[in-house]
């Protein structure tokens, strides 16, 4: 399979029955919504597609016998976020081309690369290793027993009984008198 594009949301669900107007919610306009919905990630965007108002969108979406619509909603919604996450990880990767310029044409570009883009991700995929702060906590080597430290802690407050009560954590370690910078 392809992860690049991922499977587009099945359009198979039960549309929202509503009065039959040729101007209104019909189950085709309905259909093409979350298709288009899956593939722009805004309603605005969706409704303008269909030739209707997003205050209708989310009326029919309030609907008591809604509840496929809004699934197909929901999952048309997840598949925008995915096509999202793919674009945003490429730009950290191979960034964005910026053109120069010279007496009104182009001559050249050069790739400007987002560092806050690319930290925020590997701080999200990867927080045992580039979590702020989580390096002043406790030194272990390797992330194995780092997690394993963590994952015990946890479990131990989980297991006092009161799991509403925040995490432990330790305090930043103080440095040794004889330890350098």
């Amino acid at each position: 399979m392809d992860m690049s594009n991922p499977p587009a949301p099945p359009l198979d669900f039960d549309t929202v029955p509503v009065r039959d107007r040729h101007d209104g919610w019909t189950p085709e306009r309905q259909h093409a919504f979350i298709a288009a919905l899956a593939e722009s990630g805004c309603v605005a965007e969706a409704c303008k597609t269909v030739g209707m108002t997003s205050q209708s969108a989310y009326r029919l979406r309030r609907h008591f016998d809604a509840q496929g619509f809004r699934l197909a909603w929901d999952a048309a919604l997840d598949y925008a976020i995915r096509r999202l996450s793919d674009a945003v990880y490429a730009r950290a990767i191979h960034g964005v081309a910026v053109p120069h310029y010279y007496k009104g044409e182009v001559v050249g570009e050069h790739r400007r690369y987002d560092e806050r883009l690319a930290m925020f991700l590997l701080r999200y995929r990867d927080p045992a290793r580039y979590a702020k702060g989580w390096d002043k906590i406790e030194p272990v080597d390797g992330h194995e027993e780092l997690f394993a430290v963590r994952l015990a802690r946890l479990m131990l407050h989980l297991e006092s009984g009161n799991p509403d009560l925040p995490i432990p954590v330790p305090p930043p370690r103080e440095p040794d008198d004889d330890e350098d910078y």
